[in-house]
């Protein structure tokens, strides 16, 4: 009777080592973090920083619930439409601000802030946000 206990606790000892190991959690080998990603132009920018990426270039958003385009000329000049009519005026940096002045409006100054390349937001002195809109590489728009 001997060997037959020892064949059971035998078959009793390998089940029970089949059991714990199918219960274990699988230890997958340590991952590295991602690399950061790497330095470029589309961080979040502000002021002349964002400006500077922003002209020369055409901002498409809404305002006020109407679709605009506008772009920003390279040599101040500024030429915006709505509605299907189009205004020309000037841009110039003032402090940390850009201001615009177009026939028959006042002077407005915004500061700007440019995230991930291309989505432009502008802001008044307050800090309330006057303009959304999508950076357009260029004049696509042929304003």
């Amino acid at each position: 009777m001997r060997p037959i206990r020892l064949v059971i606790w035998s078959v009793l000892v390998l089940a029970a080592s089949v059991c714990s190991y199918a219960q274990t959690p699988v230890q997958t080998p340590a991952t590295t973090p991602a690399d950061p990603p790497a330095a470029s132009d589309k961080a979040n920018l502000t002021g002349l920083a964002a400006w500077d990426k922003v002209v020369g270039n055409t901002l498409v958003g809404m305002v006020e619930g109407r679709a605009f385009v506008e772009y920003y000329g390279k040599d101040g000049v500024s030429k915006f439409r709505i509605d299907g009519k189009v205004s020309v005026g000037r841009w110039q940096i003032q402090d940390d601000q850009v201001c615009f002045e177009y026939p028959g409006d006042p002077k407005e100054c915004f500061r700007l802030t440019l995230t991930d390349g291309v989505n432009v937001t502008w802001s008044d002195g307050k800090g309330l946000i006057d303009t959304r809109g999508t950076l357009s590489q260029g004049n696509p728009e042929n304003l």
